[in-house]
């Protein structure tokens, strides 16, 4: 028996020795530059290795958790579960880091996850073949080889997507998958282990696991029930079960806690189908990157060949595979799963010749299903593809030689397989960080630096223009950063900074809008603040991709002095910063104090005011590490209503507030501040949105008012394309373009009706419109947003009723602008409210300005008095 081990011992050692060099061989020129190149194009891929250093330099530096970090996207931060920054990955590299540079550690963590993936996949493929009787450890091998180096495998190495390279616990979870029929309660542990393994390096995969153990579920259901409903394999599952739970439990309850705090958002956008699916072709045409099919394969189609193409002699393979042991339970259960994994590839919707067929098909339902509709690309689907083609290529080796001179034939296919699948070169991005970061590096103290160009860009949204390695810079200098890269984000955080001043300046250049002299003279008024807020020390600039508006904006709006020069960059030293002493909630500059927790400004009595709206609203204010006096303005929801005040976790004070207007006085010391942004925290009670009628329900100047809290804000193509009406705490409207219109009871503020009009691309929809209005008795009250741009087809029908509610502007000359108003069916026009807006959300409201239906208090001024 231990001779047996050791024979099996060698030979999968041998097969890692192979795998190794096929690693380095299938990677190459990367041996040759492996301590300052990364394989990718420099645009995903920095990033993915940013995330690799962010685990131990946040565990380690920082005492932090790495599943969150406001070190980019700062000072909202980022939820990184919903980012895909392989946390395992960065654990498996900190003694590689420690030892070394996080360079050379993302390179080591690449050539692990090719081996290990193909190893995963040998050890599945030898035991497919013994269950089929059928054992050969050179067909295994050249399974597992096809899965790790296969083009579909190597091109994610291409683009830098590492987090998708790194499926190697796939094909681990699918071996003991299979044996949970066997009295081993420890392959139903080992199996829930991968499936954690598998989430904490991309838990979009881990979703993938949970569809195949489904399947395998139905496959026994109707094949084996006998192994279904024995004990030993129900032990195995309530094993499966409890360990992956726990192993994923904190990233789930991570992800939980974020959905109800921002809403929903890990499904938002789709994308476009046609490049994120697959069509029937792509699995049949090789990829472009294959360096003398490419070219022809690109003139041939536009279809995503790169992640679908499966390769002949693969396909040849698995068909006498399938063939020859079509009568045993594995070779049709695999067979199954490819064509139900291929099926998913193509998408919602049948796509040929790049045009969208319109007929639906399987993966559509899977866009029903929180959680799993969080994977927007069908093509990943490929990964469990060839997971499943595993099992019928070693069938079919293993049939070929047994033939006659099979071994010649197999050695033919594996040739023309090697050729077919070649995907070269493999690009390198140069990770050396640029000379010009010596100096921000080398000043001490925790600031954040402002990079130009600056740019949030998500998996399919950019706000900004972006240098897509200086998020990686930062493994280098350490400061905080404005900008960065993420998968998923809520919508507040890209408000944020579009909606901020400067910032939001930036932004417009550098996507090529204009930014009219009045802007400009009001941010070089700001830019001391708004520099000041963040701490800003240094401005960079990449002169090689930073457009010359933006460069000569920066140069006149903000207070800077160059510092250093080079061929590509410059480096400029902020040479006036100062904070606003006192912050009216209306302030231009207030936007950057509040987080989510909060309404929009609003006025009654002479007084500006936001409310809080959850039990832990928070504030950021920028305040030097010594002790202060921080004086709030506040109006309680109720009277005798606690707060319990937190700085940066730790509390400072505990106030009653009044259902009055008071100023609270906090006396901050000093241990609880730090020379970042500090936070300030209120816990306390929340009321529902009716509890109190202390604001202004005065619909403009129609004497009319409102029974109801009404909030309406409409964004532009350029303010973020979104709408909202909230009546009474309730989002009545779908976030999509066109006019939106409510009507209102005037009596009891119930919705009468809701309707859309996309005035943008049909000219009859203006008629509908003036339609809507006109059937509306006198009196009601009629709420509306235009969002993203109606201008396009609005005609004067649809512009003369808007009239009749008392709405003054007319958007037909406003392209890509934003409206958001509260009239009264008969009021003349400039009687309703209303906010016409083309760089901002437009937003309008009676009584509470909020987008909910809970109030915690409301906040008017800060004043900050140092001691």
């Amino acid at each position: 028996m231990r001779l047996v081990r050791h024979l099996i011992l060698r030979r999968d050692f041998a097969v890692l020795v192979i795998y190794f060099f096929l690693a380095l061989i299938f990677t190459y020129p990367l041996i040759l530059h492996f301590d300052t190149h990364g394989v990718g194009h420099g645009v995903d891929d920095p990033a993915q290795t940013w995330a690799l250093w962010w685990v131990p330099y946040s565990i380690f530096h920082l005492g932090l958790s790495p599943l969150t970090s406001d070190y980019v996207f700062y000072p909202t931060g980022l939820n990184l579960v919903a980012y895909t920054p392989t946390f395992l990955n960065g654990i498996l590299s900190i003694p590689l880091q420690f030892l070394s540079s996080v360079v050379v550690a993302q390179n080591l963590i690449v050539l692990f996850a090719l081996i290990t993936s193909g190893y995963g996949a040998f050890l599945f493929a030898r035991e497919m073949l013994m269950r089929c009787h059928a054992h050969n450890d050179f067909a295994a091998a050249l399974a597992g080889a096809v899965y790790a180096f296969g083009a579909w495998h190597i091109n994610y190495l291409v683009a830098g997507h590492f987090m998708l390279l790194s499926n190697e616990w796939i094909p681990f979870f699918a071996l003991y998958l299979v044996r949970l029929d066997q009295p081993r309660w420890r392959n139903g542990v080992l199996a829930g282990f991968f499936v954690a393994l598998t989430a904490w390096t991309e838990l979009t995969l881990a979703l993938f696991l949970a569809i195949l153990a489904a399947l395998y579920g139905v496959y026994l259901a109707f094949a084996q029930r006998r192994v279904l409903f024995s004990k030993m394999f129900a032990r195995n599952v309530v094993a499966l079960g409890i360990v992956a739970g726990i192993g994923t439990s904190p990233l789930a309850l991570n992800l939980l806690l974020d959905s109800l705090r921002y809403g929903y958002y890990l499904s938002t956008g789709v994308g476009r189908p046609q490049i994120f699916s697959a069509e029937l072709i792509s699995f049949f045409v090789p990829s472009a990157q294959q360096p003398i099919l490419g070219a022809a394969a690109n003139a041939l189609t536009n279809a995503n060949t790169s992640y679908a193409f499966i390769g002949y002699a693969v396909l040849a393979l698995a068909a006498i595979g399938f063939y020859f042991y079509r009568a045993t339970h594995g070779a049709r259960l695999w067979l199954g799963f490819v064509f139900i994994f291929a099926v998913l590839m193509l998408g919602p919707t049948l796509i040929v010749n790049a045009q969208n067929t319109n007929i639906p098909l399987p993966f559509a339902l899977l866009r029903a299903i929180p959680v799993v509709n969080a994977n927007r690309y069908p093509v990943r689907f490929n990964v469990m593809l060839m997971l499943a083609l595993v099992p019928l290529v070693a069938l079919g080796a293993a049939r070929v030689l047994q033939m006659r001179r099979g071994g010649f034939v197999l050695a033919g296919l594996i040739v023309f397989s090697a050729f077919e699948q070649l995907v070269a070169p493999i690009p390198l991005a140069d990770l050396r960080v640029p000379a010009a970061y010596q100096i921000i590096r080398d000043t001490p103290g925790d600031f954040a630096i402002l990079d130009l160009p600056i740019g949030w860009r998500g998996s399919i949204t950019m706000n900004g223009k972006l240098d897509d390695k200086a998020q990686f810079y930062q493994t280098d200098h350490h400061k905080r950063l404005l900008g960065g890269i993420t998968s998923r984000i809520p919508q507040f955080k890209t408000q944020y900074v579009t909606t901020a001043p400067v910032i939001g300046s930036l932004i417009a250049l550098e996507e090529g809008r204009q930014v009219d002299d009045a802007r400009r003279a009001r941010d070089r008024e700001l830019a001391p603040a708004v520099l000041g807020f963040f701490d800003i020390r240094f401005v960079e600039l990449n002169r090689a991709l930073t457009d010359s508006a933006v460069a000569d904006y920066a140069r006149e709006v903000l207070p800077l002095t160059e510092i250093y020069r080079d061929e590509t960059r410059i480096v400029y030293r902020v040479s006036e910063k100062k904070s606003a002493p006192i912050i009216s909630a209306r302030d231009e500059i207030a936007a950057l104090y509040f987080d989510d927790g909060w309404g929009r400004a609003q006025s009654a009595n002479g007084v500006d005011y936001r409310w809080a709206t959850r039990g832990d609203s928070a504030i950021w204010l920028p305040l030097e590490p010594r002790a202060q006096t921080i004086t709030f303005r506040l109006r309680g929801a109720h009277a005798r209503q606690a707060v319990n005040v937190y700085v940066n976790e730790n509390f400072v004070a505990e106030i009653q507030l009044s259902d009055t207007w008071e100023n609270y006085s906090l006396p901050i010391p000093a241990s609880a501040l730090r020379a970042s942004l500090n936070e300030f925290v209120f816990a306390t009670d929340t009321s529902t949105i009716n509890a109190t009628r202390v604001d202004d329900y005065t619909i403009g100047d129609t004497g009319v008012v409102s029974p109801v809290d009404l909030a309406a804000t409409g964004a532009g193509f350029d303010a973020g394309k979104f709408g909202e009406i909230f009546v009474a705490g309730k989002n009545v409207i779908e976030n999509k373009r066109g006019y939106h219109l409510v009507a209102l009871n005037p009596q009891t503020g119930a919705v009468e009706r809701v309707a859309l009009f996309d005035t943008l691309t049909d000219a009859h929809e203006s008629a509908r419109l003036a339609q809507f209005i006109a059937e509306l008795p006198r009196g009601e009250i009629v709420a509306g947003v235009a969002v993203d741009d109606v201008s396009g087809k609005l005609q004067q029908t649809a512009v003369e009723a808007l009239h009749s509610i008392g709405v003054e502007s007319d958007l037909r000359f406003q392209f890509r602008a934003g409206q958001a108003l509260i009239g009264v069916k008969g009021a003349q026009p400039g009687q309703a409210l209303e906010s016409v807006d083309g760089r901002l959300p437009a937003n309008v409201s009676v009584g509470k300005n909020i987008a909910g239906d809970r109030a915690a208090f409301a906040l008017a001024e800060i004043q900050i008095e140092k001691r």
